[in-house]
Order: structure tokens, then sequence, then C-alpha cells
């Protein structure tokens, strides 16, 4: 009898039966999510894990990230907690909470707030460091190791992932360079799931390519009538092959033409 795979391994397995371009992206996509909501939801009263945010931080983007969530009281104790840190780091040169809130809401009073006694130099600076980065990297590192057991261990996962469109140009070569590193694959391995990553690259640019062109070709008024042969997202999907989820591309939503 067969072994059903174990439940680290469904998601990959998912994923790429699923067929929606690179696996790691829309993964590491829903581990993002989950990450922040788990956050919001389990551990912003906790304030071991406020404490963890305010000496990390948190990068820019997943601030953002976290606002558009949808938990709006969460968000507001999470930016509070990094606006204290700021202060305490020395942000004001003074502490505008110690004067109480004024009228209309307002810190304390023209008084209170004083000069910038700090260096410009000397300021803090936010987003260099993250907690939910940091808890995505562990994930990430996890789905690699159990990528690569997958690969080890299946003939047919292999034959799978050599004939699909499962990468991004970033995680191929991320992939590619863990090939060289990894105890988990057989020596003969090594060299071919480079081969295979290689592969599902250039058949994945060779394809997208033509959607381009012929995207490009369809604004010629002598096309205007012909079918878009499945090319309407040529520009978004290209980007995301080849930027994978790194930049404001990721964000956007692939509009219709």
């Amino acid at each position: 009898m067969r072994r059903a795979p174990s439940l680290d391994k469904l998601p990959i397995l998912d994923a790429l039966n699923a067929a929606r371009g690179c696996i790691f992206c829309e993964l590491e996509a829903d581990d993002e999510r989950r990450i922040i909501e788990d956050y919001l939801r389990e551990s912003v009263m906790d304030p071991e894990h406020r404490s963890e945010i305010e000496t990390v931080g948190l990068c820019n983007s997943h601030v953002y990230q976290m606002l558009a969530a949808g938990d709006v009281l969460g968000s507001a104790i999470t930016i509070g907690a990094l606006l204290r840190a700021g202060i305490n780091a020395g942000l004001c040169g003074h502490d505008p909470y110690a004067a109480g809130v004024g009228r209309r809401g307002r810190l304390g009073g023209p008084r209170a707030l004083g000069g910038l006694r700090v260096p410009a130099e000397a300021m803090p600076r936010f987003g260099q460091s993250c907690v939910f980065c940091r808890a995505l990297e562990a994930r990430v590192r996890r789905r690699t190791d159990t990528f690569m057991r997958l690969y080890a261990e299946s003939d047919e996962f292999r034959r799978e992932f050599a004939a699909s469109r499962a990468l991004c140009v970033p995680h191929g070569r991320q992939l590619a360079a863990s090939a060289a590193t990894t105890r988990v694959l057989r020596p003969e391995l090594h060299s071919a799931l480079v081969d295979d990553v290689t592969g599902v690259l250039n058949t994945t640019a060779a394809e997208l390519g033509l959607k381009l062109d012929w995207f490009i070709q369809k604004h010629d008024y002598r096309y205007h009538d012909s079918d878009w042969n499945g090319s309407q997202d040529a520009p978004w999907e290209a980007a995301r092959f080849l930027l994978g989820r790194a930049g404001a591309v990721n964000q956007a939503r692939m509009p219709k033409v």
C-alpha cells in the first residue's frame, strides 16, 4: 500500500499540482499571512511578544501588511509599542507621553514637546530588522528541507517538478544553491536538481516571452479582434517570474485587459 505523504509535504505537493506559478512564492505568501494573523489574534496582548517587537522591530512591508489585515486595534497597539521604543531610544530627546494627552487628543503641549536634542545620525533607524521576517525565514528553511526530502525520495515528484513551471528566478537560484550544500540529496541528485531547476526556468522564460510578444502585438490595431491566447496577464506573470515576491509588484492585483 502506498504510504500517504506527511503533513509537512502536503502543501508542496498541493501547490505543485495546482500549477499556479512559483510554489515557493505561493507558500511563502500563505505563511506570511498566517504569521501576521496569528500574531494579531493570539499574541498582540502578550507583553513578551510586544517586548520582542520593541527590541527587534518590524520591517516597512510587514507594518503595512499588518495594517491591511483588518485588526486596527491590534495594529495600533503594536505600532504604539514601536513608537514607545523609538522614544525610549532617543527619537525625540524627550518623552511626550509624560505630559499626558492634552486637548483634542494631542500629546502634551508646545512646552512639553520641546526641541530635538538628538543628532539626526544618532536617531534610531526603523525597519532594519523584523520579527515577522525572522519567523518567515525559519519556515522557508524548513520548507526547503522538505522539498529536498521529496526530491530525494520520489521519482514521481522529480518527474512532476521537472515538467512544471513551478519556480521564479530568485527561488530557482536559491534552490540551485541549496542543492550544493544539502545533506539530504545523494551526490548524483545534486546535479540532477540543478539541471531540473535550469530546465524549469528556461522553459518558463521562453513561454512567457511568447506571451509578452503576443500581448504587445495585441495592442496593434491590426490584431485588435484576435484572441488573447492567454496573454492578458503576461506583464504581471513575467514580472513575478523575474522578481519573485520581492517588490511591490507582488502586492498588485493582476487586472484583466
